[in-house]
């Protein structure tokens, strides 16, 4: 199961360094084949300055973004930061969402109250979804 995630990680990490600029200068000294502790964390301002621009300019995306949504802050701190997800992203995540409750317990008759407010939901929980 370990190997599984291990191989896992690896060919997500390379598919977004070949398909993104930002991920290609990010990840670009690792191995095809490396340890989990060499990948470096990705720096917060970077990955946002990357991420600011509209397609064709945004350095993130891994591909064109011909459907689905943009989900944009209104810019609290000054800098509004959006995340793109497309629209088989809105359809599979809810069902990864209610995977990961199952996981946890979750039962029939159980209730979950979502606590997000549409800001923490933008920049929290997508970023989580869209790498």
């Amino acid at each position: 199961m370990l190997s599984e995630i291990i191989a896992s990680v690896q060919e997500l990490v390379n598919f977004a360094r070949e398909k993104s600029p930002y991920y290609s200068r990010c990840y670009g000294n690792l191995s095809k084949d490396f340890n989990l502790t060499q990948i470096p964390i990705v720096d917060h301002t970077t990955f946002w300055v990357a991420n600011s621009g509209l397609p064709p300019e945004n350095q993130v995306l891994t591909s064109p973004m011909v459907d689905g949504a943009v989900f944009r802050t209104g810019g609290t701190t000054a800098t509004p930061k959006a995340s793109y997800v497309t629209r088989a992203e809105l359809r599979e995540g809810p069902k990864g969402w209610a995977a990961c409750l199952i996981r946890a317990g979750l039962q029939s008759g159980d209730r979950v109250a979502n606590i997000y407010t549409a800001e923490i939901c933008t920049r929290d929980f997508w970023t989580l979804v869209l790498p």
